[in-house]
């Protein structure tokens, strides 16, 4: 019994003593007598800088720890919003999924508005991630409620445009286009520049009904991609280019697309 209780604690010490150690590290000696708030954006800044969750835990607790004890309510939601971003960045859809549904009871807990917004959309993105279309879009249609409340137009524009592009996967192609124009009118209204309005273009070229509105569509997202000297997202068009032609059936120019976004990917360093 004796034994087998010292065998545990040695057992414990060996876990806790080098996390000890780090934790005592997380904050370097030259932010030693700064104040709270400069501790907290270091410590999430190194957090993102983390190859694995558990090393990036270390730095989010302590931030949080720090945030908490401060009561730096708005510090909290961002640590918990970086947090969750961390996982959706590493792929872990699963663990984006928990970690938003703390950061959304924060943001209801604080009454903020923005990060509501934030939470349903990081929600729907990881449902579509996992192919779950239906979820996506539901999470889309609440963030949309949020933004209209907010009153930023330019919020509620991407939650269109987000929502447009989960009823384009579900090939809902009506409310699709409905969706995006609405999008699209909003920044219009706001004279944003035209490389703002590209995924737009881009996806009312799939949804569009007739080839004269795909191709007008078309041409206009490349109006702006050409310029911009990027062969990726050049070679993106074209693989979206040929995705739009195929589906009204000009499998000639299809093709022809498909092979210059082929031809611009084997380019690509």
């Amino acid at each position: 019994m004796h034994f087998s209780f010292l065998m545990t604690f040695w057992t414990s010490l060996i876990y806790i003593l080098p996390l000890s150690g780090i934790a005592q590290k997380l904050i370097p000696d030259s932010l030693a007598n700064s104040n709270p708030t400069q501790k907290i954006i270091f410590l999430n800044e190194q957090a993102q800088k983390q190859q694995t969750g558990e090393s990036a835990e270390l730095y989010y607790n302590k931030a949080m720890e720090l945030a908490s004890s401060n009561n730096y309510d708005s510090l909290k939601l961002v640590t918990q919003y970086k947090r969750t971003n961390f996982y959706y960045q590493q792929g872990l859809y699963k663990k984006v999924l928990e970690e938003v549904n703390t950061l959304d009871s924060l943001a209801r807990f604080y009454n903020n508005l923005f990060y509501q917004f934030r939470s349903h959309t990081i929600r729907a993105n990881s449902f579509k991630m996992t192919a779950e279309e239906n979820k996506a879009l539901s999470e889309y249609e609440k963030a949309v409620e949020i933004t209209k409340t907010i009153g930023d137009s330019l919020y509620i524009a991407d939650a269109y445009n987000n929502v447009g592009d989960a009823y384009m996967y579900l090939e809902e192609f009506e409310k699709s286009k409905k969706y995006f124009l609405l999008a699209l009118n909003i920044y219009e209204q706001l004279k944003v520049p035209e490389t703002e309005k590209y995924v737009t273009y881009k996806n009312l070229s799939r949804v569009s009904d007739n080839l004269e509105e795909t191709e007008f569509y078309l041409d206009k997202a490349f109006q702006i991609v050409k310029n911009e000297k990027n062969p990726k997202k050049l070679a993106l068009f074209y693989l979206t280019k040929g995705d739009a032609l195929m589906t009204k059936e000009y499998y000639a120019e299809s093709i022809t697309a498909f092979q210059e976004s082929y031809r611009l990917a084997d380019s690509i360093d």
